[in-house]
């Protein structure tokens, strides 16, 4: 059964980030539900480093009466295969977020040729804590800095 769900996973990411580049995900990224109680946003840059497979993340997620910063971590990108190009064939990334409470791991993959993104958050509470731990699904879309120009009346 272990090795089933395994190629179902592979299986999936493929064909989720089918022609991603590093840089696909390298940028601003918003939730594309507005009402969410998760995530709201993703930012990732480069990492100074030489390993090219690191990037940095910062994530932010719902808080009132301003959204919680999760704080910047790194994030490792992956590929298709061992001997696949990580910068020209990213399948997805994924960062650990722990706290003294819980154990996140986020996973960023793109979703086929349109411009958005699964984010998947699995979240592991420490021993002791008698809640279940859990998995949420999110759709995101890169944050733009252009506004909309308002349409011309002729």
């Amino acid at each position: 059964m272990t090795k089933i769900t395994l190629f179902l996973f592979l299986l999936l990411g493929s064909t989720l980030s089918y022609g991603a580049t590093l840089n696909d995900f390298k940028g601003s990224f918003k939730n594309i539900d507005s009402s969410t109680r998760g995530l709201t946003k993703i930012q990732i840059s480069d990492f100074n480093s030489s390993d090219q497979a690191e990037l940095k993340i910062r994530v932010k997620g719902k808080c009132h009466p301003n959204d919680c910063d999760w704080g910047q971590k790194v994030a490792t990108a992956y590929t298709t295969d061992v001997e696949a190009n990580i910068v020209q064939k990213t399948l997805a990334i994924t960062a650990i977020y722990k706290t003294r409470v819980a154990t996140n791991i986020i996973t960023m993959s793109k979703i086929g040729s349109r411009p958005l993104y699964k984010v998947e958050v699995y979240t592991k509470f420490n021993n002791g804590d008698r809640r279940s731990h859990y998995k949420k699904t999110y759709t995101f879309q890169r944050e733009t800095t252009h506004k909309k120009l308002p349409d011309l009346i002729v």
